[in-house]
C-alpha cells in the first residue's frame, strides 16, 4: 500500500512538471511572438523601402514633431523631387546633407518644392509641423506631450517628381507600407 501511495505521488508531480512546462512554452510563446512578427515585417519593410526605385529609401524614423528620411536617387538622371507625402497628405519638410547635420539645404512645404538629387545622391528629409496633417502616427492623443516611444507605425509613403518636364509629374508610392518604432531621439 505504501508502495501505491508513492508511486501516485511520484506520477501527480511528474504530470505537474509537464504542466508547468507546457505552460511555460505558451508564455514564451505569446510574449516573443509579437516582437517576431513585427522584426519580420519590418526587415521585409526596409529591404523593400531600400531597394525601391527610382528613390530608395534608407533609413526612416519618427521623432517628436517630425518624420526623419534618408532617401537615394537610384536612377541614372537627375530627379527633381516636388512633394513627398504621408497617407496621401502633403508634407512640410526641409533637406539636409549627408552626412547629417541640422543645417537646411531646401525647405518645402505642401506640394510646393523644387528639389533636384542627382543619380546616386543621398538627402536627409525632415518633416516640421508633424503633429498637425497628417496626425503623426506616434503622437495618440491630440498633443505633442503625448507623444509614445516604441509604439509601431506603419505608413504608407510617396514620392512626386519629375525627370525633364515639370508638367509631367510621377509619383512613386510602395506596395508595401513604411514601418518603424517611434524614437525619443
Amino acid at each position: 500500500m505504501a508502495m501505491k501511495r508513492g508511486q501516485a505521488a511520484s506520477e501527480y508531480i511528474i504530470l505537474l512538471a509537464i504542466a508547468l512546462v507546457v505552460m511555460m512554452l505558451v508564455t514564451t510563446f505569446v510574449y516573443i511572438w509579437p516582437s517576431y512578427t513585427y522584426s519580420v515585417k519590418k526587415q521585409r519593410a526596409d529591404d523593400y523601402w531600400a531597394n525601391a526605385r527610382p528613390f530608395a529609401v534608407k533609413s526612416n524614423m519618427i521623432v517628436p514633431n517630425q518624420l526623419v528620411l534618408e532617401i537615394e536617387n537610384t536612377e541614372p538622371v537627375t530627379l527633381t523631387i516636388t512633394a513627398l507625402s504621408v497617407d496621401g497628405t502633403a508634407l512640410n519638410f526641409y533637406s539636409h546633407p549627408v552626412p547629417f547635420t541640422w543645417a537646411v539645404t531646401d525647405m518645402c512645404g505642401s506640394g510646393d518644392c523644387a528639389l533636384p538629387m542627382r543619380p546616386g545622391a543621398k538627402q536627409i528629409i525632415s518633416t516640421y509641423n508633424f503633429t498637425d496633417t497628417p496626425i503623426n502616427p506616434c503622437i495618440l492623443q491630440p498633443s505633442i506631450s503625448n507623444f509614445e516611444t516604441g509604439y509601431v507605425y506603419e505608413i504608407d509613403f510617396a514620392v512626386t517628381y519629375y525627370a525633364t518636364d515639370p508638367g509631367s509629374l510621377e509619383t512613386q508610392s510602395g506596395k508595401l507600407k513604411m514601418i518603424g518604432s517611434c524614437t525619443a531621439r
